[in-house]
């Protein structure tokens, strides 16, 4: 059975996006600010007799949620900027690969095969839990874990040949359990020639 994964997967979505957190409090804040201004005839609303007014306010939060992933202390769940999860192309049919990560964030890590989602690095659509692989990323940030190759996924009840074309399915890394988890996918690329199978040609493309 598919189902999206992820640390906010019990919010119905494949992973968190680190932007959708950006902007929605981003937007609270500016909500905030635009009511805080109505009520003093439109002008910026200083904090305690200081010089600094709301819109300061609001950059200084958006440049701290945006240093909470660049070079600050790593998150636990929140993949890092510059954070890559990558599987070698030409795939067979089955057997095994490796896939491989650089600059993660440390801790343990799923791996499952998914639908992919059309050029995006950090989502992915429904998944197949079978397929689900565990591993720990080190403290340096690199993973390398062989896992097993599924040219057909199944996803509610629906074969899916993600050997049809490059980039129909993806690995998608995701933290257990963590509720900031924004993910991150690595698009798949099988050999070409491969027998045919009876299994559909994932949607897309």
């Amino acid at each position: 059975m598919g189902r999206p994964v992820g640390g906010a997967s019990a919010f119905g979505c494949a992973a968190f996006g680190l932007g959708s957190l950006i902007v929605g409090v981003g937007l609270v804040v500016w909500l905030g600010a635009m009511t805080m201004s109505s009520t003093d005839g439109g002008s910026s609303r200083k904090r305690g007799g200081g010089d600094t007014d709301i819109t300061t306010d609001v950059s200084t939060l958006t440049s701290s949620l945006e240093d909470l992933t660049s070079g600050g202390a790593p998150v636990e769940g929140m993949e890092p900027v510059g954070a890559a999860l990558a599987v070698p192309a030409d795939l067979p049919a089955d057997g095994t690969t490796t896939a491989t990560g650089t600059d993660l964030a440390p801790g343990p890590i799923e791996l499952t095969w998914c639908l992919a989602v059309p050029d995006s690095r950090f989502e992915a659509a429904r998944c197949d839990d079978a397929t689900t692989a565990t591993a720990t990323v080190g403290d340096d940030g690199r993973l390398s874990l062989e896992v097993p190759i599924h040219r057909v996924i199944t996803v509610d009840g629906t074969a899916y040949d993600c050997g049809a074309r490059a980039g129909a399915c993806a690995l998608f890394g995701h933290r257990p359990d963590a509720l900031l988890d924004t993910g991150i996918a690595a698009p798949l690329a099988f050999a070409s020639g491969l027998p045919p199978v009876d299994a559909a040609a994932p949607p897309g493309g």
